[in-house]
C-alpha cells in the first residue's frame, strides 16, 4: 500500500490517503501504522480522525460534507483547514482544529473515501473484516458508548457507502479476519 501512496504523492499539493471501512474493521489501527512508517521514513504527515467530524450518532454524512469544505477546500487552495470538533460528551460543536498544509493527510473513519472525492489528490484504502469480528472490535473499544447506537451507526453506513461505493472505487483493499 504504502508503494502505490508513494508513486502518487509526487504532486507538490497535498495527498490524500483515506482509510475507509464499517465500524470495527482496523482502520484506525491501520491508518496510525501507516503514519508511524512515514514519519520514521522522514515524511511530512498528519492523522485526521473522522470521529471529529461527525455530527453525533446521525451526523456521518454531515462530518464528510464539513470534512470536504472546511479541510479540503482550503488544503487544495494550499492553506491551512479547520473545524470544530464534534463533543460527544456535549452532543454539540466543541474545539477548533487546525489542520495545517503537509504532504500526506492519513484520514480515518467511516466516508473519507467520499471526502476525498475532489480537491485533492488521494489513495483510497478499503478494509473490510466479517461483520460479527467488527462487531466485537468496536463494542470492544467503545463498549457501553456505541452499544445503544450500534445498529443506528450501522444503518448510517450502509446507506452512506452503498450510495458512494466506496469499497468498489477504493484503488487498495484489505480484507482483516
Amino acid at each position: 500500500m504504502l508503494q502505490h501512496v508513494d508513486r502518487r504523492t509526487r504532486t507538490g499539493a497535498t495527498h490524500a490517503v483515506a482509510v475507509d471501512g464499517r465500524s470495527g474493521a482496523g482502520k484506525s489501527t491501520l491508518a496510525a501504522a501507516v503514519v508511524e512508517r512515514l514519519v520514521a521514513e522522514g515524511a511530512d504527515v498528519a492523522l485526521l480522525s473522522m470521529e471529529g467530524l461527525y455530527r453525533g450518532w446521525d451526523g456521518l454524512d454531515a462530518g464528510v460534507e464539513l470534512f470536504a469544505r472546511e479541510v479540503l477546500e482550503p488544503l487544495a487552495a494550499g492553506r491551512q483547514g479547520s473545524y470544530r470538533a464534534w463533543s460527544w460528551s456535549t452532543d454539540r460543536p466543541g474545539r477548533r482544529v487546525l489542520v495545517p498544509r503537509t504532504d500526506l493527510l492519513v484520514l480515518d473513519g467511516v466516508g473519507s473515501g467520499a471526502a476525498v472525492r475532489g480537491g485533492v489528490p488521494a489513495t483510497l484504502v478499503w478494509l473490510s473484516a466479517p461483520a460479527p469480528v467488527r462487531q466485537a472490535r468496536a463494542l470492544a473499544r467503545d463498549g457501553a458508548t456505541f452499544a445503544p447506537h450500534w445498529d443506528t451507526w450501522a444503518a448510517a453506513e450502509r446507506a452512506h457507502l452503498g450510495r458512494e461505493r466506496t469499497q468498489e472505487r477504493a484503488d487498495v483493499r484489505v480484507e482483516l479476519a
